[in-house]
């Protein structure tokens, strides 16, 4: 059994950036959810962000939707912070 995926355009903005940057194209099993986190390494570094927006394609037979992610921060900074707020 194949499992479809769904490739997205992943646009990020950083703290103190004002611009939206394109990360390029990621595949998802599923497009994400506003407010869920995605996982991109960015210079070799893994980072976590926190989906604002998910634009869903308007036509069926091209799947490419676009996601716009704020930055968190570093994944290991960010999940320890948020482990230690439970």
């Amino acid at each position: 059994m194949s499992q479809s995926s769904i490739t997205a355009v992943v646009l990020v903005k950083s703290p103190g950036t004002a611009m939206w940057e394109g990360v390029g194209t990621r595949k998802f099993a599923t497009l994400p959810r506003i407010n869920e986190f995605i996982e991109l390494e960015i210079a070799e570094r893994i980072f976590l962000y926190r989906v604002v927006a998910v634009v869903h394609p308007g036509n069926v037979t091209h799947n490419a939707g676009h996601i716009f992610a704020v930055q968190l921060g570093k994944k290991s900074a960010v999940l320890e912070a948020l482990f230690h707020k439970v």
